[in-house]
Parts: C-alpha cells; structure tokens; sequence
C-alpha cells in the first residue's frame, strides 16, 4: 500500500478499516556541508498502522499487568495527598528523568535556579531550561488531560515548541517536521530506525489525537498504545521522546488515572533505558495489525510499561513521604517560627532556590523582613547560602533538593531485596 492509499483510507477517521505497515525506500543525497560518500544509499522508512480503531486481544499475563498498573495508579491517587509540596518534587523528578533518558543532564538545584533566576549567559543554560521546560510540559499535559479537553495536533506541537524554547534552533520546533529524521547513525542508511516519511506523518498524527481522544481501550493499555505510537511516527525535528512522555500523562490524566501529582514514569523508564528503547522497538512489525508477531510485541511494550507504572506508584509515595519528612525535621529545627518564617517554609516546597527578593514576593513581605527570615533558616540549617557571593546572594534548601535522589534508590534497592 503506497502513502496516497495509506491518506484514502483515512479519510473519515473512525471508521473501520486500517492501512498495514510497510516500510517505503528512499534515496539520500548527499547534502551541503558534505556528507561523506559512504553514507549515501537507499534507507528504509517505517509506516506503522493506524490505531483509532485497533482492539487488539491480549494475553492474559498482560491482561493481569495492566490491571495491577491501574490498581497501584488509584491506590497511588488516595495516598499522600496531604503530603508536604508533593506536586513541585514529583514533577521535577518526572521531567528531570525524561531529560535524563535524552542526554540532558542537570541537576535539580540548577533547574531550581534556573526557573526562579534565569541566566542566559551561563553555560549550562540551554540544558537547565529544557529540563525546566520539561517539567513545565509535564505540568501542562497533566491539566490539559485533567480539563477532559480533546487533545489536537496544535497542542502537541505547542508541547514541543514549549519544550525546545531555549534551543538555538527553537524555530525548527513546534511543527511536525517537514524533513526525514532517523535514530543513530549520521544518515539514514545506517539509521538503527527510520521513522516514517515527513508527508506521512500529518495523517498519522490526525490518527493519535483521534485515538487519544476517542479511544475505549482501558487507560493503562491506552496510554502505553499512544506513547508507541507517538514514539514510531517521531513527529518533530527533536523532542520526541520527552514529548512522547508528556503524553503519556495527558492519556492517563483524561482517562482519571492519575492527577496531581501525577506519577513519575520517567524517571522508572530510565533506570533501564535499553529495556524501554527495545520494548518500543519489539512492536515494530510488517503485517496485519493482529498478527500473532504484532500481538507479541506490542504485548512486551505494554507489560513493560504497566511494570514501570507500578514501580512509578512507589516512587511517588516515597518522594511524599521524603518532602513530609522534610517539613517535620523543619518543625523540629525551628520549633517556634515567626509567621514569616512559617510562610518561608512552606514556600520553599516549591521554590528551594531563592534570593530576598523572591523570597519577599512569596511570603508577601518587605525585603527587610526577608531578610532576617532567610537568616534564621540559615542558622537553623534549613537554608544555605549558594556560592560566596555578598550581594544578590542565593539561598538553597538541600534538604527538598536531595528527595529525589532519596527516594528513586530506595525503590531498586526495595525490588532487589532477598
């Protein structure tokens, strides 16, 4: 079936009937700039199936995966919602994480600084705020799926380009790409995969946002089919990944799965990222949609990604648990607190980077007041001044920065116990 076939079928998206995978060839030619001789060739493009009204029968060990996904995911919404600032720590640890698995690496203390006191001239700044923008992304697919607003093509992009921002090429982004991409290799042909054809991938976008919108699949499996899909169609120039993980959040979030917090996937996902990367690449078959070959790998990812919900439920609670904890030493440390310093406190749950002017606009004091608030959590070891500067100093609470940290170990350590 050739792409114009694969645009006819779905032109009343919904209906019955989809185009099978196939992979198209293409030739790559040589660009400007000079890409060595021995790369150019013919390359082959993967075109999945459409999903909107894919139902595909699973086996039973899936069955009873996904199932325990959507118990410990409810179970998971009950518990600690009380708890200390669990929404800004779980977020953080989810975008941190997807950034993570993309070869964005920053630390939470520079992402915090990076949203209260943005430094465009650090050199660390694109990457600080792409995983800032990442949470940010996260965030903004939770209320999306929380509004029960239909999901479009429009919003994904808006995601992406949120997302690649601070990028120097922020203007390629935002858009589905017009332009092949591939994953590993310097071309093409000696691509590990080659996502579909750039005028392939508008119809097959149409297709998600129908299926995320439309579909009747149970949550879990819902999203684990729609972050697939997402991740094979590969839509824009970069980001796909941590998009594709957004979306993950806005799926379940609609379907009333998770809310806020929502759960850190992500940052189980990358505790084995081969495992996640081949589970996505199992599914990828030629064929009918529910060929005994398709059946089985989409069966894999799915199982895979139910496991990871679970593990993600734990994660959560312990990052909970680790902010309540946090708050109770504060309690202790500074048994009789001012109200400003109480405010302080609570402030920062969610904003553990501060100077004395942010600190004043968020307990709604003069800079004066701030002041001698931040000073006493200074001497009670709640705050600790950030390098050694004397004027525009910064100030940290270490305590809510290392919960992250804290809690993703005691999840492995707690699976890998005799």
């Amino acid at each position: 079936m050739d792409i114009m076939s694969a645009r006819v079928v779905l032109v009343d998206i919904g209906q019955e009937g989809s185009p099978v995978s196939e992979i198209v060839t293409r030739t790559w030619q040589e660009q400007a700039g000079g890409v060595p001789v021995q790369h150019q060739g013919v390359y082959s493009a993967f075109i999945p199936d459409t999903i909107a009204n894919w139902s595909p029968h699973l086996d039973a060990d899936t069955e009873r995966a996904m199932a325990d996904a959507a118990i410990a995911l409810m179970r998971y919404q009950i518990g600690g919602s009380q708890a200390f600032a669990p929404e800004w720590i779980v977020n953080h640890a989810e975008g941190l994480a997807s950034s993570t698995m993309e070869g964005v690496h920053s630390p939470l203390w520079r992402v915090a600084q990076a949203e209260a006191l943005p430094d465009p001239a650090s050199p660390t700044a694109e990457d600080d705020l792409q995983s800032a923008a990442n949470v940010d992304i996260t965030s903004a697919a939770v209320d999306m799926g929380l509004s029960g607003a239909d999901l479009s093509v429009d919003d994904l992009c808006e995601l992406n380009g949120t997302l690649m921002a601070a990028s120097a090429k922020a203007a390629q982004f935002g858009r589905l790409r017009k332009e092949q991409n591939w994953i590993g290799g310097m071309t093409p042909v000696r691509a590990v995969y080659v996502p579909p054809p750039p005028e392939s991938v508008p119809w097959l976008m149409e297709d998600l946002v129908w299926f995320c919108n439309n579909s009747e699949m149970a949550p879990v499996f819902a999203a684990a089919l729609a972050h697939w899909q997402f991740e094979t169609v590969h839509p824009f120039a970069d980001g796909n990944g941590r998009t594709g993980r957004a979306l993950i959040h806005y799926v379940l979030a609609r379907r009333g799965m998770v809310g806020k917090p929502t759960v850190p996937i992500s940052a189980i996902l990358v505790q084995d990222k081969a495992r996640y990367i081949s589970s996505l690449d199992t599914a990828r078959h030629l064929g009918p949609p529910n060929s005994p070959e398709r059946l089985d790998g989409i069966a894999r990812w799915a199982k895979h990604f139910a496991e990871s919900l679970v593990h993600a439920c734990d994660y959560g609670e312990r990052l909970k648990a680790a902010t309540s904890a946090v708050r109770q030493s504060w309690s202790q440390a500074l048994p009789n607190p001012t109200p400003a310093q109480t405010r302080l406190m609570e402030m920062l749950g969610s904003t553990p980077v501060i100077n004395a002017k942010i600190a004043a606009n968020g307990i709604g004091a003069d800079e004066q007041t701030a002041r001698r608030a931040i000073a006493r959590l200074v001497e009670a070891g709640i705050l600790e001044q950030r390098g050694d500067a004397r004027r525009n100093r910064i100030f940290q609470a270490p305590a809510v920065l290392q919960c992250v940290d804290m809690a993703v170990s005691q999840v492995f350590e707690t699976e890998t116990a005799p």
